[in-house]
């Protein structure tokens, strides 16, 4: 069984990524799995494995992952693990699968975040990281490049068992403006179950830290 003392809260700052549904200067509302109005701010990072940065951020992604899976649930976090991959409810997502048709998404994995609190968000000018509002030039926004810092957390861990179930969860801290692209159009919205945090688990406080070492080879 998992050690209660274990952490099970990884930060991980992806940088370069390619960003997508996001809302970090108002808050995305929508209806909750209990059919009430629910608000966060959220994103998806996308992740292309064919390039260097890409690949290094899906290997952050999954260190992550399988670092509060051990903390979370012990000798059972790789058959949980692969449970959780079956069904979707892992932070960490395939493009061809859940965004089957979006072109952005092709080829691609990303990361699903949000949060109840509003994120960070930065840009760097002159060698300092500095707060930006929604009326900057460099304002992130969909389609845009930038930096995302985001908490990796499990759901349901052994020593604290969740009626929503057992998943590993993302939740959107902060931004960094990187560099302009074409703004994603159109298309749908995403809704608050699409981010993997059940709405009601996510007004918790996030567990912390998972031990360095922990986990290793499960993804």
């Amino acid at each position: 069984m998992s050690n209660p003392e274990q952490k099970t809260q990884e930060v991980i700052r992806l940088p370069d990524c390619r960003l997508s549904y996001l809302y970090a200067y108002r808050p995305y509302v929508g209806t909750n799995t209990e059919g009430k109005q629910a608000s966060s701010y959220c994103v998806h990072a996308l992740l292309d494995p064919n390039t260097p940065r890409g690949a290094a951020n899906i290997r952050t992604a999954k260190d992550a992952i399988n670092k509060v899976a051990v903390a979370a649930w012990g000798a059972q976090a790789g058959s949980v693990l692969q449970q959780l991959m079956q069904t979707d409810k892992l932070c960490l997502h395939n493009g061809d699968v859940t965004k089957m048709g979006e072109e952005a998404y092709a080829g691609k994995l990303y990361i699903s975040a949000n949060h109840k609190v509003k994120p960070r968000v930065v840009v760097t000018r002159g060698g300092v990281i500095t707060e930006i509002n929604s009326d900057d030039p460099c304002a992130p926004y969909s389609g845009c490049w930038g930096e995302v810092v985001v908490a990796i957390y499990a759901q349901g861990p052994n020593s604290k068992p969740s009626k929503w179930g057992k998943r590993v969860n993302a939740q959107f801290m902060g931004v960094q403006f990187l560099r302009h692209d074409e703004a994603f159009g159109g298309g749908r919205i995403a809704t608050p179950e699409e981010f993997g945090v059940a709405p009601t688990d996510a007004d918790g406080a996030v567990p912390m830290t998972a031990p360095a070492g922990a986990g290793s080879g499960l993804l």
